[in-house]
């Protein structure tokens, strides 16, 4: 009976990333354990590294500078929403675009289902706050 040729650690990883349909699996793959089942802390500690010069590789153009300069932590959908809020919220300009759009789509219908009760009560809330008293007189009689 003929043994199986055993393939060095080295050889596995080169078949494996020379093929992106595995390369794609074996991310997915990890981003799933690591999201049900994290590593340790000490394991943890000694991948942050590896991981973040796998972002920077991914994410830049080759640069040596970078390469040895990571980013100082990884960024994250939550983390890349609340810059984007952030950026909306410190530009008036910004605001006025979401609020035109927000018009727009009461004007088209779009928000006339339930799920849309909380803009509309955001934007009550907004059109009061910043109204001459008088006029909150006016929309507390409406019941507005």
């Amino acid at each position: 009976m003929r043994r199986p040729e055993r393939i060095s650690l080295k050889r596995q990883i080169a078949r494996l990333l020379d093929d992106p349909d595995a390369t794609e699996l074996l991310l997915r793959t990890l981003a799933h354990r690591w999201r049900h089942h994290g590593p340790d802390t000490a394991t943890r500690q000694r991948l942050k590294p590896t991981i973040l010069d796998v972002w920077q590789a991914f994410h830049t153009a080759a640069d040596p500078d970078a390469a040895r300069n990571p980013p100082a932590k990884l960024p994250t959908v939550a983390a890349e929403h609340r810059a984007a809020v952030e950026r909306v919220l410190s530009s008036p300009r910004s605001i006025r675009d979401v609020l035109m759009r927000v018009r727009d789509m009461l004007d088209a219908g779009q928000l006339r289902t339930g799920s849309a009760d909380p803009v509309h009560n955001g934007i009550a809330y907004l059109s009061r706050r910043n109204t001459p008293p008088h006029h909150q007189q006016f929309y507390r009689a409406r019941g507005n």
